[in-house]
């Protein structure tokens, strides 16, 4: 990771003062003042302005102020005196020009404030007092007030206004500031990078940065844990004067956690899964805290309410490491309809047949109602997977045809048909192929004068019900020929053959009712056991 390293104060100067042998070599405006005013009469001089009651007072040298400072000057007889305009120049340590400070003017105030690298500023501003008001504004201390604070002027005596002296105290000067020091816990930075960037200037000795010497480190041994940890640094000049400095190191995490492994999931709709299932499988790995699957956070669940519902939902989730770095990301999951039911026959699945009455696959089929609870009706699906029937259908017996039928789930179901087969058919009277020979000439027997011939041929006299099922006799009885006739008699078939002659009546004289009744007499005898099942 790059390196976030921001300095928020990493140059310190280390201002120290000098002994009072020292000091009394310096002139007395490189220091601060003791208290109070900034201004000393010794270090200005008064330049006549046009008229007798306007002029300038100007710094004859620099006047030591702190850096980042706000300062105030006023004017202390504000009713007889006031401010005409204003130049303040700023210079850094080695007394080069930085720039002119920004000022408010005002008649009795004037402010500005000192830039972090400046550490002198040159005065020059414009004066005037009331005609005859005998002020004396050349005199520095008497009228005007510098100050780091402010102040009251109207409350303050003629004393107080008096420049109390540079500040002899032997103590280093330090800005007021604190250093610090914001670095990445994946990659901190050392302590010799921290102390390369920190200088000590002594007034007397100068650049004393070799001196600098660490007091205290609780951070090195903490460097890479997160948190805000202090090194206390010392310089000493010559002069043996120490100042400490501190630096306050605050290592911290901007790493996000990382997502690893699925975020999207496939589930079906009867396993009913929780969310905190998926959010489970989620792997996340943080930097510094390494695995935290266990914080992931739903802010949006679009699944809970549908985890039974087909579908595809989304669920907005955030993590967040111990340093509140968070990652955001979507969970997918796609539920799927779990289709466990398998498709349904009804209908007529068992049939009784006569064998000379088949039944087709096609009739089974249209009996049939075959339905699958997800895909509807699955009929034209239907397959026969074996068939023990068709290929004979007139076998007396018990027979099986198996259908099978899939829904797209694949899900089978298996339907058995059973058929089975009976002989109803009663037996048939054939005459071996003799047929009744009618007289054409004298022919008015009509199909029912036969069967009760035939009735009374057998010795019954009752009335017998019988079906026509095929007649070519009764629109051919007056036409000779050979004529078919079936009857249904009581549900058993029997088939007559009539041959209507001409020419019998020419060589039979006997009566043509008397012949057939002959007829019948002599055949019926050899069907006669076959014939009582009708009769």
């Amino acid at each position: 990771m790059k390196k976030i390293s921001v300095f928020i104060i990493m140059c310190a100067f280390f201002v120290f003062t000098f002994f009072n042998a020292k000091a009394n070599e310096t002139a007395g405006w490189e220091f601060l003042p003791t208290s109070g005013n900034y201004l000393s009469d010794d270090n200005f001089t008064f330049i006549e302005g046009s008229d007798l009651n306007k002029g300038t007072i100007k710094t004859l040298n620099y006047i030591r102020v702190k850096p980042r400072t706000t300062y105030y000057i006023y004017v202390y007889c504000y009713q007889e005196v006031k401010f005409t305009s204003v130049k303040i120049g700023m210079y850094n340590s080695d007394k080069e020009f930085i720039a002119n400070a920004s000022t408010n003017l005002g008649n009795s105030i004037i402010t500005f404030e000192a830039v972090s690298n400046c550490k002198y500023v040159t005065l020059e501003v414009g004066v005037e007092e009331e005609w005859g008001a005998g002020m004396d504004i050349h005199i520095v201390e008497n009228n005007y007030y510098m100050s780091d604070v402010q102040v009251n002027i109207n409350g303050m005596s003629e004393e107080d206004l008096k420049y109390k002296g540079p500040s002899y105290d032997y103590s280093p000067v330090i800005s007021g500031y604190d250093g610090y020091y914001i670095t990445d816990v994946d990659d901190p930075i050392s302590l010799n990078e921290l102390l390369s960037g920190v200088k000590a200037i002594d007034d007397v000795d100068g650049d004393i940065s070799k001196n600098i010497q660490v007091a205290e480190d609780n951070y090195t041994s903490n460097m890479n844990k997160v948190g805000n940890y202090k090194i206390v640094l010392e310089a000493t000049d010559s002069s043996q004067n120490t100042t400490q400095f501190s630096l306050n190191v605050s290592v911290i995490d901007t790493t996000k956690p990382v997502i690893e492994g699925p975020i999207t999931f496939n589930t079906q709709t009867t396993e009913n899964k929780e969310l905190i299932y998926f959010l489970n499988q989620v792997k996340v790995t943080d930097n510094y805290d390494g695995s935290i699957y266990g914080r992931i956070v739903a802010t949006n669940d679009n699944y809970t309410s549908n985890r039974n519902t087909e579908g595809t939902y989304q669920v907005n989730c955030y993590v967040e490491d111990s340093s509140k770095n968070r990652t955001e990301f979507v969970v997918t999951i796609v539920v799927k309809y779990d289709d466990r039911i398998k498709p349904t026959f009804d209908g007529k699945v068992n049939y009784v047949v006569n064998k000379n009455e088949a039944v087709t696959i096609e009739e089974i089929m249209s009996g049939l109602i075959v339905t699958d609870n997800y895909d509807g009706d699955v009929k034209n699906k239907v397959v026969v997977v074996s068939d023990y029937y068709s290929h004979a259908p007139n076998r007396v017996g018990e027979w099986k045809i198996l259908l099978s039928v899939s829904d797209k789930a694949g899900n089978e179901t298996t339907q058995e048909i059973t058929i089975t087969v009976k002989d109803n058919n009663g037996p048939a009277f054939f005459i071996d192929k003799q047929v009744i020979n009618i007289d054409l000439k004298n022919n008015n027997l009509e199909v029912s004068d036969l069967v009760n011939m035939l009735s009374r041929i057998n010795g019954n006299f009752e009335e017998i019900n019988y079906n026509i099922v095929y007649d070519e006799y009764t629109d051919n009885k007056d036409k000779a020929g050979e004529y078919k006739v079936v009857l249904d008699i009581e549900g058993e078939p029997l088939e007559l053959k009539v041959n209507v002659i001409e020419k019998m009546y020419k060589e039979e004289k006997q009566p043509l009712i008397k012949k057939v009744l002959a007829f019948f007499t002599n055949t019926w005898l050899k069907i006669k056991s076959l014939f009582k099942r009708i009769f």
